[in-house]
């Protein structure tokens, strides 16, 4: 006896056949059913994921840059710290600006 509801093991199942239409759908009925109102639950996600792509903190990002450049060039050791001293300054100067130039005006 044989299954019919056979399970393919590790094997892609074949597509299922569309059963053809015994008349053929207008053109305009097939692009009102095509086009729906779109899914809430897309519609939120959508908005969730741009509402996170502005919240990115960059003063803080700036500030902790600017720390970490200027303790940098403090730690490393002296053999290193001459040839990076320039640039670790620069990196540190640039993120001090960075963060300078995104605060917010006192209100008042």
């Amino acid at each position: 006896m044989m299954m019919q509801n056979r399970r393919n093991f590790g094997r892609r199942a074949p597509p299922p056949q569309a059963a053809p239409l015994s008349h053929p759908m207008p053109v305009a009925v097939a692009r009102a059913a095509m086009v729906s109102e779109p899914d809430p639950v897309e519609v939120e996600l959508a908005a969730w994921k741009a509402a996170r792509r502005r919240a990115i903190p960059w003063r803080q990002v700036h500030l902790m840059a600017t720390l970490c450049f200027g303790i940098a060039s403090f730690v490393l050791s002296a053999a290193v710290s001459t040839v990076l001293d320039g640039l670790l300054g620069a990196l540190a100067v640039m993120s001090f600006i960075a963060w300078w130039r995104g605060r917010k005006p006192p209100q008042g």
